[in-house]
């Protein structure tokens, strides 16, 4: 097994345990879509593996965008993944190791996208949220942190809407 074929095989586990870990924050998922999940590589390495190896089983939808001074494709898998019969995952995201970082690879984040994010944000303004994102000009989003260095993050625009907006311009 590749390590493609490992990563797609552990993201429905990934998955199922970061929204385990959000139902306990009481958000009522029902109202937003999973829109992406994200795989950390350790390494430049890792990361062009990583993205030899999905050809197999994905599109590209965006290769090597430069955003924060590192590389990321964005791949859209052949056959989506459903995830605990209710949710879809078909947008994966790789991006290569930030200069001077350290971390595992693994399913660092998953990404759901909500109609009016500062509503959202407002009515769940009790939770430790990382509002740091929504200063980004790509992507802007709101982080909330989980256990083993996973997060989810919450945005308004789907990530691949984000790319086909950027590859009209």
């Amino acid at each position: 097994m590749n390590n493609a074929q490992r990563a797609l095989h552990l993201l429905p586990q990934a998955v199922s345990n970061m929204i385990d870990q959000l139902k306990g924050y009481h958000i009522d998922l029902s109202t937003l879509m999973l829109d992406h999940a994200c795989w950390r590589c350790n390494s430049t390495q890792e990361y062009e593996e990583m993205c030899h190896e999905l050809y197999e089983f994905a599109d590209i939808l965006a290769k090597d965008t430069i955003i924060s001074n590192r590389r990321i494709t964005t791949f859209k898998l052949l056959t989506p993944i459903v995830i605990d019969d209710i949710y879809t995952i078909d947008v994966i995201e790789i991006p290569d190791i930030k200069v001077s970082s350290t971390y595992n690879s693994g399913w660092e984040h998953i990404e759901f996208t909500a109609q009016n994010l500062a509503e959202f944000v407002k009515k769940h303004q009790n939770l430790p949220f990382k509002l740091k994102g929504l200063k980004s000009k790509h992507h802007p989003c709101v982080t909330l942190p989980l256990k083993q260095n996973q997060n989810v993050k919450f945005n308004m625009c789907s990530l691949q809407n984000q790319i086909t907006k950027e590859q009209e311009n």
